[in-house]
């Protein structure tokens, strides 16, 4: 269990837990000059398999930044009172940023009881239970120790306290990409770079390659140290030491506040949207674009506050808000921010992470607050699936996989199950029909979209083809690329497939000769191919399956072979005739009889194989004409030749 002291300076957090622990956490000579902690400290101890970390955070005012990184993913929050001085400035202020970040798991140690009598201890404890009140450690779920650093009194029952909720405490979930954030970094001689800081999400192990922002270093694990004690891997809760090596990496190019992460190819945020709590205490409310500074875990930056859903957010009160960093944070959502005034010299609030990477331009139009809203309400309930779901429909058209892995610190398959996705391969695109109106797609590009928008996209898709097939009315159909790009050039070709696909499955579209056009729509024709029809349909109707080579059409027809060729093939690309051979155009209901007396000669053999002459005494048809259909069927996969057969080949349902 990790444990982070706070409280007021020169309340004893140091001495407290040199007690617990044996372990003096003031390491720099400052510190020890001054008698005052300067940076974080670290200590740990252990009964049997069970292990305490301490994180000992500074509690002057000065050194606010560096108390906020040593908190940023602990188990468990001291509050450490002295019983002479009572609650201080930074007492609360220390309480309160524990609140914000969300912090469920706490005890407070009045310490300096053997310095003032039982009346002072008493009035004080009373001061301690108002404080806490609304509050993580509120009466019900607090206990206050009695502590002693001189003569030791107290110690044993807060260590028994700290133990046996220690061997309570559910292991957090490993799931996700592994993420820590850095508080130190420092060389050892034969070893190389270290970097400590505590582990926010996912696991690693020694060799996993890790991505070290800012700077989008690729480093190795050479080695972890984990709770102190060497180990394999590191996860989720725990205090790491990493031992890191890269060609060219230098300890300057890291610092307090840079990320760890499995996800080699992670963004950083400039903006985020966050919903955003401001304490009660503060004596106004914060203003839209006021400026702040911003805390993450280690990490340290200034923004602007940019309110959305009011012109303010009044003390006490939750509002949406985005953040617009001067420098950029990893984060993700659910990540919990910490805001202090512009001199940052008091705490103003805190909230979560709603979007990591927010919009520049729309940030405080109705629907994306009211999306915003409904995301807050999602992850407010813990209902990680609508959270995602929401975040996915707040892209009309789709948004690539990787985006929702970086936003979410979900791996792929991750959020596979959390939204129970249909993909556009492996499952029938009919099962779209079938949908509900929440559901999520996967196209075979990895871009989600939800169902309403791939309808709503669908929509315009058929909307934009109607369009162009108005302006040219001898068009029978479009490519795919010229109506996405009627869309817009964002729409990804997978995206695009999902929907166009679908409305064939529907019927509402059809698709020929890499066309994509209108069921029942057919193009008109030229003038001189209106006529050339009119005398050509009723030759190829009176015999559909042996229709003349165009040489002999063309002497019927008294024209030349080019000209007859070059209309004829209009005709064929607008779908009133198939052209299967070199130098023959059939009437699509021809080649419709030739394949029914395909599976005709297939019935003739129980193992369904047929030959050439087989085929031919069944259509009585020539032997050329009969191997260049059957050709041509080869090509359509309605049949398959095994040596001098062939068999059918049966549909997919």
């Amino acid at each position: 269990m990790i444990i982070a002291t706070s409280g007021h300076v020169d309340h004893g957090k140091t001495s407290l837990v040199r007690r617990l622990t044996g372990i003096d956490t003031d390491r720099l000579v400052e510190e020890k000059k001054r008698g005052l902690t300067i940076d974080l400290g670290y200590a740990y101890c252990s009964r049997g398999s069970n292990q305490l970390g301490f994180i000992d955070v500074p509690g002057h005012t000065k050194f606010i930044n560096n108390m906020v990184a040593g908190v940023g993913e602990i188990d468990f929050g001291l509050l450490v009172i002295a019983a002479d001085d009572g609650p201080m400035p930074q007492t609360q202020e220390h309480l309160a940023i524990l609140n914000l970040i969300g912090v469920t798991k706490g005890a407070i140690a009045l310490t300096k009881t053997d310095r003032v009598d039982a009346r002072r201890v008493a009035e004080v404890t009373e001061q301690i239970k108002s404080l806490a009140m609304d509050t993580f450690l509120s009466q019900d779920n607090c206990e206050i120790f009695k502590i002693s650093n001189e003569t030791g009194d107290g110690i044993e029952a807060l260590a028994d306290y700290l133990y046996d909720t220690s061997s309570r405490l559910e292991s957090k979930s490993a799931t996700g990409f592994f993420r820590l954030s850095i508080d130190r970094c420092f060389s050892v001689k034969g070893s190389g770079l270290v970097v400590t800081g505590s582990v926010l999400a996912g696991q690693a192990s020694v060799g996993d390659q890790v991505l070290i922002n800012p700077g989008q270093h690729i480093a190795r694990i050479r080695g972890i140290h984990r709770q102190n004690k060497p180990s394999d891997m590191g996860r989720a809760g725990d205090r790491c030491a990493i031992n890191i090596s890269a060609q060219g990496l230098e300890k300057t190019d890291i610092h307090r506040g840079s990320h760890l992460s499995t996800k080699l190819d992670k963004r950083e945020t400039e903006r985020c949207d966050i919903a955003l709590h401001i304490l009660p205490d503060e004596a106004r409310s914060l203003k839209h674009w006021t400026s702040v500074h911003v805390h993450f875990a280690a990490s340290h930056t200034r923004g602007r506050v940019a309110t959305l859903d009011s012109t303010a957010i009044a003390p006490g009160t939750t509002g949406l808000a985005q953040l617009v960093l001067t420098e950029p944070l990893n984060l993700c959502v659910g990540d919990s921010i910490i805001i202090r005034d512009q001199a940052a010299e008091r705490t103003l609030g805190g909230g979560f992470v709603l979007d990591p990477v927010s919009v520049v331009r729309g940030r405080a139009k109705p629907d994306r607050v009211a999306l915003l809203s409904k995301i807050k309400t999602a992850w407010d309930s813990r209902h990680v699936d609508i959270t995602l779901k929401s975040s996915i429909d707040a892209n009309p058209l789709g948004v690539p996989i990787s985006t929702i892995e970086n936003a979410f610190n979900f791996t792929k398959s991750e959020i596979e199950e959390h939204l129970g996705l249909i993909h556009q391969t492996g499952k029938p695109i009919a099962t779209l029909e079938k949908a509900s109106s929440d559901q999520i797609y996967l196209s075979e590009d990895d871009q989600l979209i939800s169902d309403q928008n791939l309808k709503n996209l669908t929509s315009s898709m058929s909307e934009k083809l109607q369009s162009l097939l108005n302006n040219d009315k001898q068009k029978n159909g479009a490519t795919l690329s010229q109506i996405s790009s009627m869309i817009s050039n964002k729409l990804s070709a997978g995206v695009a497939t999902l929907a166009a696909n679908s409305l064939v499955a529907k019927e509402k579209w059809s698709f020929a000769n890499g066309l994509y056009g209108l069921s029942g729509h057919r193009a008109e024709m030229s003038s001189a191919a209106a006529k050339l029809w009119e005398k050509v349909e009723p030759i190829l109707q009176s015999d559909p399956i042996r229709p003349p080579v165009v040489h002999d059409l063309a002497k019927t027809l008294n024209l030349p072979p080019r000209a007859l060729e070059k209309l004829l093939s209009e005709l064929t690309k607008l779908g009133y005739l198939i052209k299967p051979v070199s130098n023959r155009y059939f009437l699509p209901e021809g080649i419709s009889q030739l394949e029914l007396h395909v599976h005709e000669t297939s019935r003739l053999n129980a193992d369904g194989k047929f030959s050439v002459k087989e085929y031919r005494d069944v259509t009585q048809i020539g032997r050329n004409l009969c191997i260049e259909i059957l050709e041509y069927f080869d090509i359509k996969r309605i049949t398959q030749r095994i040596g001098d057969q062939r068999i059918t080949i049966a549909k997919q349902s």
